[in-house]
C-alpha cells in the first residue's frame, strides 16, 4: 500500500507538472504536495507511519517485530491517505 501512496502522490505531482523525485520518502513527497495544495499536511502522520513499510521488507536488514496490530494500523493510514490523494486528482486519472 505505501506504493500507491507513492504513486498517488507523485502522479499528483505530475498533474500539477512539478518534477518527481525518485524517493520512498513518504514524508518528503508530503511537503511537495503540500507546496500545491496545503491540505497534504494532514498527510504528514499517516505519511511517517506507513513509510517503513515500503522499503522495510525490500531491502537488508528486514525489520522483525512488528506486530499484527501494527501493520494493520499502517495499511488503514495508507488507505486514507490513499483516498485523500486520490479525491484532489480528477476521477478521469484514477486507477
Amino acid at each position: 500500500m505505501p506504493a500507491s501512496i507513492r504513486k498517488g502522490a507523485q502522479g499528483f505531482l505530475v498533474w500539477h507538472s512539478q518534477n518527481v523525485p525518485r524517493t520512498h520518502a513518504l514524508p518528503d513527497l508530503v511537503i511537495l504536495c503540500e507546496q500545491i495544495d496545503p491540505s497534504f499536511s494532514s498527510l504528514a502522520t499517516a505519511a511517517a507511519q506507513v513509510t517503513p513499510y515500503g522499503t522495510a521488507f525490500r531491502y537488508p536488514p528486514i525489520v522483525v517485530g512488528l506486530s499484527d496490530l501494527d501493520a494493520l494500523e499502517a495499511l488503514d493510514a495508507a488507505r486514507d491517505a490513499r483516498a485523500f490523494v486520490l479525491a484532489r486528482l480528477p476521477s478521469t486519472v484514477h486507477p
